[in-house]
């Protein structure tokens, strides 16, 4: 339940976009680099945790404790923001995923239904709303080992009728894709892009 539901999102929509604007190099240095500023970030918190138990949460309690008023009080906006800025990324990323994002009338009552069904789980009682956590998890689980396994598959064997290998890409163009500009600050900014999709993952 801790690692799985960090699994956001922006790993299923944005890694293909990703891979696009920066290349093969700079998505895997990209995650390798978020992997290991949340693995700093979480440790941190988890020794500050045990070390002395909030009752209120530990990253704004801890920010009071520790830090100032002034950088407890940012914490506290920084997570209500970020939080509060999930549900529309969510509904986007569900409209993207169902192919549906046509300017269209009928497109207010998709969103609506997604939005509806959001605030429906939010609503549940605190135990149901910990078993739909747990389903939701499991399938995450699944959908990541199958999109994984799958990725292999092609990556190794390629797509049947083509002669697209799945290591293509770290030759043609290069493990490294100029994004925007030319030559090596158009590689620099094709890293940063990748960042930016690994962070939101």
């Amino acid at each position: 339940m801790a690692l799985i539901p960090t699994f956001g999102t922006g790993l299923f929509i944005g890694a293909g976009q990703a891979l696009a604007a920066g290349g093969p190099a700079s998505l895997l240095g990209s995650y390798v680099l978020v992997f290991f500023l949340s693995y700093c970030l979480t440790t941190a918190i988890a020794e500050i945790a045990a070390h002395r138990p909030a009752l209120n949460g530990t990253m704004v309690a801890h920010s009071y404790e520790y830090g100032s008023s002034h950088l407890g009080f940012s914490l506290g906006y920084l997570r209500w923001y970020s939080l509060a800025m999930m549900v529309p990324f969510e509904i986007t990323t569900a409209m993207v995923n169902l192919s549906l994002w046509t300017p269209e009338p009928s497109m207010a009552i998709r969103i609506t239904m997604v939005a509806v069904l959001i605030l429906l789980f939010n609503m549940l009682p605190q135990r149901a709303f910990q078993r739909t956590e747990t389903i939701f998890t499991g399938l995450k689980i699944v959908t990541t080992a199958g999109l994984t396994i799958c990725s292999l598959f092609l990556a190794i064997r390629g797509i049947p009728g083509t002669p697209i290998r799945g290591f293509r890409y770290w030759h043609e163009p290069g493990p490294m894709n100029e994004y925007l500009i030319p030559g090596g600050g158009g590689r620099f900014l094709g890293f940063l892009q990748c960042f930016l999709y690994s962070v939101i993952s």
